[in-house]
C-alpha cells in the first residue's frame, strides 16, 4: 500500500511542478583550476533578472579575479552576448586592460590568446628563490583546500543523470511574479547532453530549445 501511493505521487506532474526541493541543488560541485597570478584567470557571469527599477536595469553583469577575487560590477537591462561585449570593452579591458583568460558560464573565453612580460631581474638571487618556494607552497595549499571544499560539498548531494529523449521539468524562472506559479515547468524532452551539468531541452508544446543546468532540471517520475 505505502509502495503504491508512492508511486502514485512520484507520477504526479502538478505535484513534480510545485514541490519545494529542501535539499542541496543537483549536480556534484565542478572545480575551477586556481589562477597562476592576478588577472590571469576571471570568471564572469549574469545575475538576475531582479525586479526593475526605474532605469530598467534588470540584470547584474559580475566579473571576479579568481586570484585575488577583486570584483567589478556592473547593471545591465539585459542578458545578451552584445551588452557583455560592451562591459568587457569599456569598464574592464579600457580601465584595467586585458586578462590572460575569462572562464563565463558556457564556455572560456580567452580574452588574450598570447602575453609578453617585461620584468627586471631580482637584485637578490635568495629572495628569488624563497618567492618560488612560497608561490609553490601557496598553489598547493590551494588546490588542498579546493578538494577538500568539493569532497565536503558532494557529500550529501545528488547527482543525477539524464538520458537522451527522457522527459523532464525544467525550473519556472518567472515564479516569483505570482506565488502561485509552479516552481517548474514543462513537460521537456532532452534532446542533448553537453556535459555532467548541462542539457539541451526542447519544449513538447513549442518547440522552443534551451540550455539548462542540471540543477534546473526535474525527472517527471
Amino acid at each position: 500500500m505505502y509502495k503504491e501511493i508512492e508511486r502514485h505521487i512520484l507520477s504526479c506532474i502538478n505535484c513534480r511542478k510545485n514541490k519545494p526541493s529542501r535539499r542541496k541543488p543537483d549536480g556534484h560541485l565542478h572545480s575551477i583550476e586556481p589562477s597562476r597570478g592576478v588577472w590571469k584567470r576571471l570568471a564572469m557571469d549574469y545575475v538576475g533578472p531582479v525586479p526593475q527599477p526605474k532605469l530598467g536595469n534588470k540584470y547584474f553583469l559580475v566579473l571576479t579575479d579568481l586570484f585575488s577575487k577583486f570584483i567589478i560590477t556592473k547593471a545591465v537591462p539585459d542578458n545578451t552576448s552584445s551588452t557583455a561585449a560592451k562591459f568587457l570593452l569599456y569598464d574592464v579591458f579600457m580601465l584595467y586592460g586585458v586578462p590572460f583568460e575569462i572562464i563565463t558560464d558556457n564556455a572560456d573565453l580567452s580574452a588574450s590568446p598570447s602575453s609578453n612580460s617585461h620584468n627586471v631581474p631580482h637584485y637578490h638571487h635568495t629572495m628569488q628563490q624563497f618567492i618560488e618556494h612560497a608561490k609553490i607552497a601557496a598553489r598547493q595549499n590551494n588546490l588542498q583546500h579546493q578538494q577538500s571544499s568539493k569532497e565536503r560539498y558532494d557529500r550529501n548531494c545528488s547527482n543525477p543523470q539524464y538520458s537522451i529523449g527522457q522527459s523532464v521539468l525544467t525550473r519556472n524562472r518567472n515564479s516569483h511574479i505570482n506565488k502561485f506559479s509552479p516552481r517548474f515547468i514543462g513537460p521537456y524532452t532532452v534532446i542533448d547532453r553537453l556535459h555532467d551539468k548541462t542539457y539541451i531541452v526542447k519544449n513538447d508544446k513549442t518547440g522552443h530549445q534551451a540550455q539548462v543546468p542540471i540543477h534546473d532540471i526535474r525527472s517527471i517520475n
